[in-house]
């Protein structure tokens, strides 16, 4: 018996260790994504004005460009699991999702609480958080453009992207 638990005990730091390497691993690959390639002055600056703008139509003007000049970058994202590139508004709105392009305009105060941590405290936020469609790590992120704050970033991870990545780095365990 005592050697089933130590046994046990091993095979589940093991786990552990490899666990949270793994979303480690996916922590500083958002930051690295967000920092070289998503915050540049011309996306900012962009996203910026499609909040920004006084006319309704230079504000789709400019969300339309953001959203152009974003989706090469998007696209590639998708190759490493990424499946989620979500923008949001200081008011925990909905501002652009990559994934869902139609569908904005909804709060997310209620069912999304690293959104509303984010865009209150200002501070970036790295969890696992079930959603209403899929479960995965969040990565949020404050936007702030000359010092004007816009709201926040999303860069999700699915859970089975955690999960392959895990049977990747620990070959021997189910």
């Amino acid at each position: 018996q005592m050697q089933l638990e130590i046994y046990f005990n091993e095979n589940t730091k093991s786990m552990d260790t490899a666990f949270k390497a793994n979303i480690q691993k996916y922590k500083f690959f958002s930051d690295h994504l967000l920092k070289n390639g998503i915050i540049t002055e011309k996306n900012l600056s962009l996203l910026d004005k499609s909040i920004n703008e006084e006319d309704e139509d230079e504000r789709r003007y400019y969300k339309g460009m953001f959203y152009r000049n974003l989706w090469p970058y998007y696209k590639d994202l998708k190759k490493y699991g990424i499946r989620q590139l979500h923008f949001h508004l200081k008011d925990n709105t909905s501002f652009l999702r990559f994934h869902q392009v139609s569908k904005f305009g909804d709060d997310l105060s209620i069912i999304r609480p690293t959104v509303s941590f984010v865009n209150e405290h200002k501070k970036p936020i790295s969890l696992f958080e079930t959603g209403p469609v899929v479960s995965g790590m969040r990565n949020v992120f404050p936007l702030i453009y000359n010092e004007r704050y816009l709201g926040s970033v999303e860069i999700s991870i699915t859970l089975k992207s955690i999960l392959d990545s895990l049977e990747e780095l620990y070959v021997s365990k189910e």
